[in-house]
C-alpha cells in the first residue's frame, strides 16, 4: 500500500501536466472511510485564484490517469478528488454522500 505522501507525489505531477494549463496550484491528501465504508484517498486540488474551469474533460482524465496510475503500483484503495476553486464555496467533487464527508479526518 502507498503512504500518503506517495498518493501526493503521484497525483502532483499527473495533475500539474493534465490541469497546470488550467490553472492547477497544489494536490492534498488525507486517508479515510467512504461511503461503502472501504478505506479511500481523499484528495482536494487547489487551482490559483481567478481560475474557471471550461474544459471539465481535463478534469475526468486527470482523475482517470490517476486512478490507473495508483491501480498499476498495485494500490487498492480508490482516490475520490475534490477540485477546489478559491472563488466558489463548494468544491467541484466526486458524488459522495454526507456519511462520507463526516468519515473524512
Amino acid at each position: 500500500m502507498l503512504k500518503e505522501v506517495d498518493v501526493q507525489a503521484l497525483a502532483a505531477q499527473i495533475f500539474a501536466a493534465k490541469l497546470g494549463p488550467l490553472g492547477f496550484d497544489h494536490v492534498e491528501v488525507s486517508s479515510g472511510i467512504d461511503q461503502d465504508g472501504e478505506r479511500s484517498f481523499f484528495l482536494d486540488a487547489f487551482f490559483r485564484p481567478g481560475t474557471e474551469i471550461k474544459a471539465v474533460r481535463a478534469l475526468v482524465d486527470a482523475q482517470t490517469e490517476l486512478h490507473d496510475s495508483l491501480i498499476s503500483k498495485g494500490e487498492e484503495r480508490p482516490p475520490y478528488v475534490s477540485f477546489r476553486l478559491p472563488d466558489d464555496g463548494e468544491p467541484l467533487s466526486d458524488d459522495l454522500d454526507d456519511e462520507a464527508q463526516s468519515a473524512r479526518p
